[in-house]
């Protein structure tokens, strides 16, 4: 995570918020923040094969060149937890 300087924040709280607090307050309170430290993130770990993510909708309409119509589209995406690798598949439902 990229370090940010005092005077960065403090210049942003008064610009955006009309902050009228001094530089050293900011950076008490974020020094006070620091001590305490964010919460640990949990840790996904999953099994290989185990759960997987699936996602479907309807896609873009595409136009029927041949036909001279509009062909409606279904997108499904499914992504495997484990490998976060991530398939795609786009199917033509009906034509109007």
């Amino acid at each position: 995570m990229r370090e940010v300087r005092w005077g960065t924040i403090h210049r942003t709280l008064v610009d955006r918020f009309g902050f009228t607090g001094s530089h050293f307050s900011v950076r008490r309170s974020a020094q006070r923040l620091k001590m305490h430290g964010p919460d640990a993130p949990s840790i996904s770990d999953f099994v290989l094969g185990e759960t997987a993510q699936v996602d479907f909708g309807e896609g873009p309409t595409q136009a029927d060149v041949l036909a001279g119509g509009v062909i409606l589209t279904w997108i499904f995406v499914i992504i495997l937890r484990f490998s976060r690798n991530m398939a795609q598949r786009s199917s033509p439902t009906r034509r109007l």
